[in-house]
């Protein structure tokens, strides 16, 4: 089973350099969608429609 690949980010790489812990996360891209997709889509809720 492969890793998944995540973008590697100016912020993700100041996390790495101090040690932080966080989790990657990704989620499903939706045109248009907004922050109220990847809320619901974050916290398992309904799907839009």
């Amino acid at each position: 089973m492969s890793k998944e690949k995540f973008p590697v980010t100016p912020a993700i790489r100041a996390l790495k350099i101090h040690d932080a812990e966080f989790i990657l996360r990704s989620y499903r891209y939706i045109e248009r969608g907004g922050t109220r997709v990847s809320a619901v889509q974050a916290i398992g809720g309904f799907s839009p429609k």
